[in-house]
């Protein structure tokens, strides 16, 4: 909705064009790093630690028994979901995150609308101003935290 280079957005507002624009790469970086995170780190670095204690299993340093196998496993699924901040206990890490996600989403809706023609420029300017705002406060909340 936003590539069409001849036909901008908002034709008669240069800097809500670049603002557009910004915010467009700065949460698309955000989420691909989140996702990368999550896929990588959060995930696989867990995972693959555990196929390879299994691939490892030697007697003595391995699981003596299947109750063993199933309590690594439930680590497991532990470490990865603290890891991807589903645990309780993150809650608040967890809703920062949601509130960025809901951001973004309030920004496609907003240029949705103006790309469909129901807002004019002037209409959409202030709000993809406040928009912005509010996902880099959230953002780097989330980062500090």
């Amino acid at each position: 909705m936003t590539r069409l280079s001849y036909d901008p957005l908002f034709p008669t507002l240069v800097e809500t064009n670049r603002l557009l624009l910004h915010f467009r790469f700065v949460a698309q970086s955000f989420f691909s790093s989140i996702s990368g995170y999550v896929f990588d780190t959060a995930i696989g670095s867990n995972f693959d630690a555990f196929l390879a204690r299994l691939r490892n299993n030697t007697p003595g340093q391995g699981f003596s028994d299947v109750f063993s196998l199933g309590d690594a496993h439930a680590a497991l699924l532990n470490d990865i979901l603290s890891a991807c901040l589903i645990r309780s206990n993150q809650r608040a890490v967890g809703d920062v995150l949601k509130d960025c996600l809901e951001t973004v989403l309030d920004f496609a809706n907003l240029i949705g609308e103006r790309r469909r023609g129901s807002l004019e420029e002037h209409q959409v300017a202030h709000r993809l101003e406040e928009l912005y705002s509010r996902f880099r406060r959230k953002m780097a909340v989330f980062v500090s935290a």
